[in-house]
């Protein structure tokens, strides 16, 4: 009788043995599956993060350009206005001797300093003309950078 029950209790053993290791199987088949899962999403994140970082840098690149574009602008107006107080240094210098000539009365170098009066109206013509390129370039870029900053506060 001993062995009767020695052998049923093997026996249920053995089954409940096979009914784990069967469960056991079956449920690391669907932890494979999560891990499968998980890592494919993974790699999409990643493909992502690759993406994104790219139109990163593509956006700071081109913010980049913005910049130099505004230091370029600003060299420029500096250089324009330097040559403006050129141009209003000599204009005050040519008034000057225009008033010393009168004065003086002596109508010898007339003909010179109508020269070079229209030599330095054409000087301010070309300035005035480069004083219009700047604005619109100034409104061009100061329009650029407001519409990023409006796009930034949305």
């Amino acid at each position: 009788m001993k062995k009767i029950h020695t052998y049923l209790a093997t026996t249920i053993v053995s089954l409940f043995a096979l009914t784990a290791f069967a469960q056991a199987a079956e449920s690391h088949q669907e932890m494979k599956k999560e891990h499968a899962a998980a890592h494919m999403e993974h790699d999409r994140m990643l493909v992502e993060h690759s993406a994104w970082r790219t139109e990163h840098l593509k956006a700071l690149a081109t913010l980049a350009q913005a910049q130099a574009k505004l230091y370029q602008h600003e060299a420029r107006l500096e250089a324009h206005a330097e040559a403006i107080r050129a141009h209003e240094d000599h204009a005050m210098h040519h008034g000057k001797e225009m008033a010393e000539h009168q004065a003086a009365g002596e109508h010898s170098d007339h003909d010179k300093m109508v020269r070079e009066h229209a030599e330095r109206m054409t000087i301010h013509k070309k300035m005035a003309a480069k004083h219009a390129s700047l604005s619109a370039e100034h409104e061009e870029l100061i329009a650029m950078i407001k519409k990023l900053a409006a796009a930034m506060d949305k």
